[in-house]
């Protein structure tokens, strides 16, 4: 995984689309103002793990879009693989609340649904490559 640029024009396009989507009509209300921001720093916090990681940055690297698409492919399937392992995590503690009567489905279908989101644009990725070497 390459970095975007520190202040660069993908980390600024990544911030302005968290602004953009936490101020949708159709944004959760739930999430807060602080987990915005704290987001916002994470973002901050992993561009400079990168730079010192990779040397460089996305914006400086010159990828091609095939790379570009190898690159956020292998990132999705590990996001989906932390999912679901946590999904399992989780799962597991339901379950052990099932005696006291108590079970959060809506977590696990949050997790669910993220991880099954993720592969799915995987494939849509994988479909898009095809088409850009036609």
């Amino acid at each position: 995984m390459i970095t975007c640029d520190k202040g660069g024009k993908t980390e600024q396009k990544v911030k302005i689309l968290l602004t953009e989507i936490s101020t949708s009509s159709g944004f959760d209300k739930a999430i807060t103002s602080n987990n915005i921001e704290s987001l916002m720093d994470k973002i901050d916090k992993q561009v400079e793990k990168g730079i010192n990681k990779y040397g460089g940055t996305l914006d400086d690297k010159n990828l091609t879009e095939e790379e570009l698409i190898n690159h956020a492919i292998e990132e999705g399937i590990d996001f989906s693989f932390y999912l679901i392992n946590l999904y399992d995590k989780v799962f597991s503690k339901e379950i052990a609340k099932k005696g006291k009567g108590i079970v959060n489905y809506h977590r696990l279908d949050v997790l669910n649904h993220l991880s099954s989101a993720m592969l799915h644009n995987c494939l849509l990725l994988e479909n898009f490559k095809d088409d850009i070497n036609e």
